[in-house]
């Protein structure tokens, strides 16, 4: 908050309303340069409520399962409190998000806020920043959306087979933080 005040990002921090307001729901951005992630470059990111990027082309309503950064994947709803927030800067070396003051679906206010942010650097590079974590990790149940902390990569194959159309995803490396 400080820093879009004053300082050379002042007033370039984003929210993006859609997702401050809502429930699986996810949004794509233009990056303003190309992040290298698993060999090759990624020009858009997929923003997620659920707590996550994803990195893929080829939108689908499997967006958890593979070709994510997740800082803190789980069920969160934004839409449950005005104070939850997601915002984005990109200031040309670096994209951070962040998910602010966002709570869990279905779970008591006892239960967070939760507050965290991803930053892909230009080079590479991915940072994890944690403000406050409402409930330990552990405990918070994937019955109804995956709880992941890690990153993921895939590739799709597109063929036709008997005049039909099909896309395939191979995951091909994942990695998982306890």
């Amino acid at each position: 908050d400080y820093h879009n005040v004053s300082g050379p990002n002042a007033g370039r921090v984003q929210e993006h309303p859609m997702l401050s307001q809502s429930y699986r729901r996810a949004a794509t951005i233009n990056l303003s340069f190309k992040f290298p992630f698993y060999g090759h470059q990624v020009e858009n990111i997929t923003i997620a409520t659920g707590g996550f990027l994803y990195t893929g082309d080829y939108v689908h309503s499997w967006l958890a399962a593979t070709q994510y950064i997740a800082p803190l994947m789980a069920n969160f709803d934004t839409s449950t409190t005005h104070n939850a927030k997601i915002r984005y800067l990109d200031d040309r070396e670096k994209l951070i998000v962040e998910w602010r003051d966002v709570f869990l679906q279905d779970k008591s206010k006892h239960e967070g806020p939760f507050t965290f942010q991803v930053i892909l650097f230009q080079n590479g590079n991915i940072t994890c920043a944690y403000r406050s974590i409402g409930i330990d990790i552990k405990i918070i149940t994937d019955e109804d959306h995956p709880v992941k902390v890690g990153l993921s990569d895939a590739y799709i194959i597109d063929r036709t087979v008997y005049f039909a159309r099909r896309k395939t995803i191979y995951e091909y490396h994942r990695m998982n933080l306890k």
